[in-house]
């Protein structure tokens, strides 16, 4: 069962008051897609993971609203990049790709791990796949593929989470439209796997998805 509630904190970086979503419990009843957007019945937590702050656009985990150490330099560049986009959405609410966006884009100005910034993308990307909206989802989706072949590139990702990260670049290929690309990064995957036992299921997904591709998967283990 979900179950959420709401506190007001102030936000770490403007100071100002503001009331958050809070996550008190879920289900893992939905289905999971082969691109890992794991559902639940009912509300998706996931649309509470990122949270903005109305009043200047600090976005990120509510931890992150209220703990961080903003310094000067980053509060002036939220200011002026992330607030004026606030008033585009008025009195609605902003929608949680939206927030996973502004977390994404603070948190390379931060200097977060690029897997990180890839892992805000592709979550923004499965909240347009929710609500419907293609158009966003795709946009997402090929920003995680930048984040995460960077990543690779950079040698920023564990040796044993090459196999996964590879096998995710190929499926958001394939579910934008590039088949081919999708193939070559599901090679790689297999590749990266190996012999590994504990990645056989990551060889049948990658092989699968190449030959005969599933929007959803039997949940593993």
């Amino acid at each position: 069962m979900t179950i959420l509630g709401s506190k007001e904190i102030s936000c770490s970086c403007c100071g100002k008051p503001f009331e958050i979503s809070l996550l008190y419990s879920t289900n893992n009843c939905g289905q999971e897609g082969t691109d890992f957007h794991d559902r639940a019945l009912g509300f998706q937590p996931l649309h509470t993971e990122a949270q903005t702050c109305p009043s200047c656009g600090f976005s990120g985990s509510a931890g992150e609203l209220k703990n961080s150490r903003i310094d000067e330099h980053l509060k002036a560049r939220i200011h002026e990049e992330i607030r004026p986009r606030l008033k585009d959405f008025k009195e609605e609410r902003i929608p949680s790709w939206i927030r996973f966006e502004y977390a994404a884009r603070i948190g390379r100005w931060r200097g977060i791990p690029i897997r990180e910034i890839g892992d805000l993308y592709h979550k923004a990307a499965w909240c347009c796949d929710d609500a419907k909206e293609k158009e966003q989802e795709n946009h997402y989706r090929w920003k995680a593929i930048e984040a995460f072949e960077k990543a690779l590139r950079k040698n920023e990702i564990a040796k044993y989470e090459v196999g996964r990260y590879s096998y995710l670049i190929g499926e958001n290929y394939r579910r934008i439209g590039d088949g081919e690309k999708a193939a070559l990064w599901y090679d790689r995957a297999i590749e990266a796997a190996g012999q590994d036992p504990d990645q056989e299921w990551l060889v049948v997904l990658s092989t699968q998805q190449k030959t005969d591709p599933q929007e959803f998967m039997t949940r593993r283990g």
